[in-house]
């Protein structure tokens, strides 16, 4: 059948080519030769595809066989490996298998070392000395320990033990040493019964909370003896825990002591509370502030609180549970913050509650330069106002924005006599502090936050009436600079603490003027204290809080009309602080 079809094909075949070369020959032409033509370029383009699948075949052929081949290599590979890790193993439960077989023959030697024990000691008599040895070391280590017990007993009830029985078990196990090797049998059982109350004691001392011992100062400053301290216990949230401490201040210089015992967390919320030394006035407050602070305590540590601690706390906090800062990073930012508002940068300071007033170096100048400059000539409330107002202005982005805060800041330094604080600071604390810790103390930080600084002093701390008492008007009030009718009048109201102004009259070149020319009615005057004529300089001093009032004549046998300099020193200043010129006019 499939020679027929053959045959047939062949027929076909044959009988075209027939009818296309007589076609040819007879030039026939027409359709016909469109359609052959056609017909071979079928014919050509299925022979190119026929060559094209080929080749896509015979391609896809060899990548897989080289895939079979890479396959079969991994599979021989993976197999050995497999192999590899069966030896291994099987060395491993080998070994596993040994060492169990040692440890239980080591089990079985000391199940019979107890029984042993008294032919051992029989044939070394040199062992009941080494037995009295570790039994001296041990009775040893437990006096040390009943020692420790006894200063541990308040904190702890768990260190509780009977003493008298271990005392006596001690005893008698000295007593049983010089007995005969046939007591050896009793001796081994009182040594294993020491043995068991020296273990039960130190699980007992392990059982004891970890106490740590907490240290500082609190400043603003100096806290004073009898003021508080609070630790409270935060989580990592910075919510409390329900843990807290508790601690007194127990001197002048605001030190104290804690001793903290089972500490759980890390991190903790200090608050201060108490009077403190305003070392501006160089005397204590009239009323108690509170101081803040937060602080990380891994063992025993120095914690401080002081104005850097109090002033960063809401801009750590913000930090940290807002914006994802770890503990120290926030830290760290917070405090740089803070000292950025006095323009201090590149301190090195990265915790404040480790910075001291009595410390070596620029954190001690630092802090009390802030301390200074916060309380200025301010009633504690105040201090506390401020205090607010700079930590919620820097909040969330740690720079001073409210310019009436620097100003305020500004304006109270101008009338500071920071040399006389300085002294006074000094002079407190060389009764307590060595010399060489007092005496490398400056208020260089505040010289160079006052030439630093663009805040500026925006508003009077002593007031100026226009006129004094009578109507005349007075010399003090910025905006009198003329004057008439021959007397003119000298009044101020000094309301803040620590504050006192003196007033000198002069010549306008600064020479002095004839003090029989100008007429001080001193019957009238309100507190001013007032030279006498034969002094040459008319000079006005107040005297502490009050009102101060009185007026001068200058229309005398003498008249000293014309323009003249009126010299204002605040405090203790050696210079004037401010000169004002006056003109007195008949």
């Amino acid at each position: 059948m499939k020679h027929i079809k053959n045959l047939f094909f062949l027929s076909l075949v044959c009988s075209i080519v027939l009818f296309i070369a007589c076609d040819e020959d007879t030039g026939l032409g027409g359709d016909y030769d469109e359609e052959i033509s056609d017909l071979k370029n079928e014919i050509d383009q299925l022979k190119a595809a026929d060559e094209e699948l080929r080749t896509s075949l015979n391609n896809r052929i060899d990548s897989l066989t080289n895939a079979i081949t890479t396959l079969s290599n991994d599979l021989d590979d993976l197999s050995k490996e497999v192999q590899d890790n069966i030896i291994a193993n099987n060395l491993k439960i080998d070994s596993i298998s040994s060492s169990l077989n040692d440890l239980q023959l080591l089990l079985a030697n000391n199940n019979s070392s107890i029984d042993s024990l008294e032919s051992l000691l029989t044939d070394n008599n040199s062992s009941i000395d080494s037995l009295d040895a570790q039994y001296n070391s041990i009775a040893q280590s437990i006096l040390n320990l009943i020692l420790n017990i006894q200063t541990l007993d308040s904190l702890s009830d768990k260190t509780s033990i009977n003493l008298s029985e271990l005392t006596t078990s001690v005893s008698d196990l000295t007593k049983t040493q010089d007995t005969s090797i046939l007591d050896i049998t009793q001796l081994s059982l009182d040594y294993e019964g020491v043995l068991k109350k020296y273990q039960e004691l130190l699980s007992q001392l392990q059982a004891v909370p970890q106490i740590n011992i907490l240290s500082g100062a609190v400043f603003k400053g100096s806290f004073l003896e009898g003021s508080l301290l609070n630790f409270y216990e935060l989580d990592s949230n910075l919510y409390q825990t329900g843990r807290s401490y508790n601690a007194t201040i127990e001197d002048n210089f605001g030190n104290y002591t804690l001793q903290a015992v089972g500490l759980e967390n890390s991190i903790f919320r200090v608050i201060g509370d108490g009077f403190y030394w305003n070392e501006v006035l160089n005397e204590n407050s009239d009323s108690r502030i509170t101081l803040t602070g937060i602080c990380k305590i891994d063992s025993n540590e120095l914690v401080n609180v002081n104005v850097l601690t109090h002033l960063e706390r809401p801009r750590f906090e913000y930090l940290y549970s807002q914006k994802g800062y770890s503990f120290d990073s926030a830290k760290r930012e917070a405090v740089t913050d803070v000292l950025g508002v006095f323009g201090f940068k590149n301190t090195g300071i990265t915790r404040a509650e480790k910075v001291g007033v009595t410390g070596v170096g620029n954190d001690s100048k630092i802090l009390l330069a802030i301390s200074t400059l916060i309380q200025g000539f301010r009633s504690e409330s105040e201090v506390t106002q401020l205090f607010n107002n700079i930590a919620e202005d820097i909040k969330t982005d740690g720079i001073l924005s409210d310019s009436t805060i620097g100003n305020d800041l500004a304006t109270h330094l101008y009338y500071m006599d920071t040399a006389t604080m300085l002294s006074n600071f000094k002079t407190r604390y060389a009764t307590k502090y060595a010399s060489d810790t007092i005496n490398t103390l400056d208020m260089s930080f505040i010289k160079r936050f006052q030439d630093s600084t663009s805040y500026t002093k925006d508003k009077e701390l002593i007031e100026y009436p226009e006129f004094d008492r009578r109507g005349y008007k007075n010399i003090l009030y910025s905006g009198n600079t003329t004057f008439t009718g021959a007397k003119f009048g000298v009044a101020c109201v000094v309301n803040r603490k620590g504050l006192n102004i003196k007033v000198e009259l002069l010549n306008a070149d600064g020479s002095d003027v004839d003090g029989y020319d100008f007429g001080f009615p001193l019957s009238l005057n309100i507190g001013w204290i007032i030279s006498q004529p034969s002094v040459y300089i008319p000079t006005y001093e107040s005297d502490g809080l009050g009102t101060y009032d009185i007026y001068t004549s200058y229309g005398g046998l003498s008249p000293l009309y014309g323009q003249h300099r009126v010299n204002i020193y605040y405090n203790n200043f050696n210079m004037p602080k401010e000169v004002r010129y006056i003109d007195l006019l008949e």
